[in-house]
């Protein structure tokens, strides 16, 4: 009789299980077959841009600067001067130590080209120095038109330097004396004054020694002088070119005429009241007049300006 189990199937051996070199796979119980596996992408935050101003470090907010406002569109004269004398008040050492510096350089300077222009022009004229009462008015044509470019130069070095002590003092910032002597803008200041005093050179003489009108040359100058007031300051706290200041300028003082005429009328005055006060009232007066300036300047031009 056969023995039934015999015929039961008995599964092959496994041959990998004497194989000494084979390693089992072992299931990983974190695996899950079952969820599509999703790369998760880093997101990109963005990286904020730190100004410099003086290397502040990432994260901390700059000082905060000083506190400006928008001067009225009609400024008054009473206010403007207020504004000007307090600024003056708040640091006096500076600026009429500034003031008196310049007023030194400028007198020497202008003395100084004044006798080399005169003796140039006479030697190149070839006129007896002891015999001459008046130079020819070839000479004296060339001697005025020296005259004015030594002068531009002069003044627009000057000026440049000042309006930027000026401009320091409308920003709010507390005025240095080396602010005083710096310039701004003095390319476009020395072509401004170049122009302004060639027109100016040349109306004198036309009138004066072609047409002899003097009284006519005076008024003459007076105009241009009003009509030029704004440019060089256009041209150093508005930044503007030579076009740009000469065209700009001019357009502010005929379309405000008004505030201009009060600013140019109190200009000549507190000059007049400088000079009187045996010259060095000059040193109170002529910042008096450049801070009253630009206080109307930025008025009229809706510029801020330290309150």
């Amino acid at each position: 009789m056969t023995d039934p189990d015999e015929w039961r199937s008995v599964p092959p051996a496994d041959s990998s299980a004497n194989d000494p070199d084979h390693i089992p796979e072992i299931a990983n119980p974190y695996a899950d077959p079952g969820y599509p596996r999703h790369e998760t992408a880093q997101p990109s935050y963005p990286q904020a841009a730190y100004a410099q101003p003086g290397f502040a470090q990432p994260g901390f907010a700059p000082p905060p600067g000083p506190e400006l406002v928008i001067a009225p569109a009609q400024p008054a004269l009473g206010t403007a001067l207020r504004w000007a004398w307090s600024r003056l008040a708040a640091a006096p050492g500076t600026i009429i130590g500034a003031a008196a510096l310049w007023g030194i350089i400028v007198v020497a300077l202008l003395l100084m080209s004044s006798v080399i222009v005169g003796l140039v022009t006479l030697l190149g004229s070839g006129t007896d120095l002891t015999a001459a009462e008046e130079l020819p008015l070839g000479p004296a044509i060339i001697a005025l038109l020296l005259m004015a470019v030594v002068m531009s130069v002069i003044i627009a070095l000057a000026m440049s330097c000042w309006l930027h002590g000026l401009i320091r003092i409308a920003d709010g910032r507390k005025p240095e004396l080396a602010d005083f002597f710096r310039p701004v803008a003095f390319g476009t200041v020395l072509a401004v004054s170049l122009i302004t005093s060639l027109v100016n050179a040349v109306a004198d003489i036309v009138l004066s020694d072609v047409l002899r009108l003097g009284w006519a040359s005076t008024f003459v100058s007076l105009a241009i002088g009003f009509c030029t007031l704004w440019m060089i300051y256009v041209a150093t706290d508005g930044r503007a070119g030579t076009a740009g200041a000469l065209r700009n300028g001019l357009d502010l003082s005929l379309r405000r005429a008004g505030p201009t005429a009060v600013v140019f009328a109190m200009t000549i005055l507190l000059t007049l009241v400088g000079v009187l006060a045996l010259v060095v009232g000059l040193l109170v007066t002529m910042p008096l007049v450049g801070l009253l300036t630009i206080y109307y300047y930025r008025s009229l031009t809706a510029r801020p300006i330290a309150p």
